[in-house]
């Protein structure tokens, strides 16, 4: 299955049409591949999620890109909040909000 994540995590970085999808896919991995799935894809996950938040995405698109961060928060407080603020996941997220929503 890690296999299958590493597919997914470069189709996103090749096109934004399958962006709900591809979220939603990256959700239950985080959430039934546990810590074991966080540490041995963070680097990946990180450079995902990355590519995702640098690209012009609507606001509906943003909302499935939240989801993501909310669950890796949520389900890994401490690991999950260190990954994302290592790779300023959050900080270009909350760059990114604004202009997306005020265009």
């Amino acid at each position: 299955l890690g296999d299958l994540f590493e597919c997914c995590a470069t189709r996103i970085s090749l096109d934004l049409r399958h962006l709900p999808v591809l979220m939603k896919i990256i959700e239950m991995y985080v959430l039934l591949g546990g810590r074991a799935f966080l540490g041995q894809h963070a680097l990946t996950l990180q450079a995902t999620l990355r590519s995702v938040v640098s690209q012009e995405i609507n606001p509906r698109a943003t909302s499935y890109f939240y989801l993501v961060i909310e669950t890796i928060l949520r389900a890994y407080p401490v690991d999950g909040g260190s990954l994302l603020l290592h790779s300023d996941v959050l900080q270009m997220f909350i760059r990114a909000c604004p202009s997306n929503h005020f265009g």
